[in-house]
């Protein structure tokens, strides 16, 4: 009888951790080499989670809808390069609009009191980073991720004025997505 040692839970999560970086790397490298597929390389990723590539490509994006393990690199690629990350809303929502907030980012809604039908998502910045944000980022749990222009904040506040069945909002109810800012 063999005796194997047993993992510590510090060995444990970083054998998951290396397990799922290595699922996804093969899981690119698969679809790559698919008879008839076009081959989507992780730098290619980058270079569209950071803006090189411009957003939205349909070539990428049918090839992330169709791999988990590509929007899951996408997505940690989205988060390491993110200037904000306003995380998940502060409670569990019930279709409402919750605040959110990050290190040096709270985002808000407020219902626009000149017409009827419209929000105003007012984007606070508090951290100076020096770099402009561009683009609003909204991934929901299975890293589906959609990117919105913003218009350049002003004294650290970035407005956007939107009808209430805009496609922001409809992201922006479910307390499970995640908001970042690049």
């Amino acid at each position: 009888m063999t005796n194997y040692p047993v993992p510590t839970d510090e060995q444990m999560a970083f054998i998951q951790e290396q397990f799922v970086h290595l699922s996804a790397t093969q899981e690119l490298l698969d679809e790559a080499s698919a008879e008839g597929a076009k081959r989507t390389i992780p730098s290619q990723l980058y270079a569209y989670a950071t803006g090189v590539i411009l957003y939205p490509d349909a070539d990428l994006e049918m090839a992330l809808r169709k791999s988990p393990g590509m929007r899951a690199t996408y997505r940690r690629i989205l988060d390491g390069t993110s200037l904000y990350d306003f995380g998940t809303a502060m409670a569990a929502s019930d279709g409402d609009l919750l605040p959110r907030a990050g290190k040096g980012c709270s985002i808000r809604f407020e219902r626009s009191q000149a017409e009827a039908g419209q929000y105003y998502v007012i984007i606070e910045l508090t951290d100076d980073t020096g770099h402009i944000p561009t683009k609003l980022v909204i991934c929901d749990d299975e890293n589906n991720c959609q990117q919105f222009d913003v218009p350049q904040a002003r004294r650290g506040i970035i407005q956007l004025r939107v009808h209430d069945d805009h496609e922001i909002l409809a992201l922006l109810r479910n307390a499970k997505t995640e908001v970042l800012l690049r």
